[in-house]
């Protein structure tokens, strides 16, 4: 592994000639289950909400320098609000 200075880093990072990749995979669905009242009936209806889980990650290279961030996020289906997020980068 080779150490650069701070000075060294910056240069790097300002060059705009890094190769970029994306990549985005669904990991998983599954239908969640939610009680919501119903008033009709004054009763608790299970409703089956699909959610997805997924990971995205993208992977800039340059002079042999590979830096890679991965992003895992899901969500309900049809519900933005829903979105939840968690990173990892190396």
């Amino acid at each position: 592994m080779k150490t650069i200075s701070i000075a060294e880093f910056e240069t790097l990072v300002a060059r705009n000639d890094w190769q970029r990749e994306q990549d985005c995979e669904v990991l998983k669905r599954l239908d969640r289950q939610v009680e919501e009242w119903n008033e009709e009936n004054e009763s608790f209806d299970l409703n089956d909400i699909p959610h997805v889980f997924s990971l995205a990650s993208k992977t800039s290279t340059l002079d042999g320098i590979k830096i890679t961030y991965t992003e895992g996020f899901n969500y309900d289906e049809c519900d933005s609000d829903s979105l939840s997020i968690g990173n990892r980068g190396t």
